[in-house]
């Protein structure tokens, strides 16, 4: 039986789980380029998953890739347009930070309910990735009312997945 952390406990144990995804997000191994290249060979054949994955590293300026907000927006648009969860979350965080876009909070607020209803079955079947996503939205509250033990829930699932 998993215990069960409430109240302070569970936002120090959040906190800490963030910390460790943080250090997990979307990172290329020495083989980074040519994952790049199979990222963006798939994302112009209309690949929803590679969109929203070469988004979030436009958007964070990773695996060797420029900070690009635009390129980032473009496409994650293209991959929520596909209605892909990852697609959506990375839209929702774009028009939340305006970055890319013109910053709008109802946008964002309904891009993360959309995104919440794509990760949920995703993260119940194991996508750590996910399941990181999801525990984000419930940590912040992002489209949902916060909730400390849900986030405390999926973060830590989502970091198992990583060790």
């Amino acid at each position: 039986m998993e215990p069960t952390v409430s109240g302070t406990a569970a936002t120090q144990w959040v906190a800490v789980v963030v910390v460790a995804l943080l250090a997990c997000r979307f990172t290329l191994s020495a083989g980074a380029a040519e994952e790049i290249a199979t990222l963006q060979a798939k994302s112009a054949a209309g690949d929803a998953r590679a969109q929203a994955l070469l988004a979030r590293a436009y958007e964070d300026g990773d695996a060797g890739l420029p900070r690009n907000y635009k390129e980032a927006a473009r496409l994650a648009h293209l991959s929520a347009q596909q209605n892909h969860p990852y697609g959506l979350f990375a839209l929702a965080r774009l028009y939340q930070r305006g970055k890319g876009v013109v910053g709008n909070e109802e946008i964002a607020k309904g891009l993360f309910i959309r995104a919440r209803e794509g990760l949920r079955p995703l993260a119940e079947q194991g996508d750590a990735e996910a399941q990181g996503s999801l525990g984000v939205i419930y940590l912040f509250g992002w489209g949902v009312q916060k909730d400390a033990e849900l986030a405390f829930k999926w973060l830590r699932q989502s970091a198992r997945s990583y060790v």
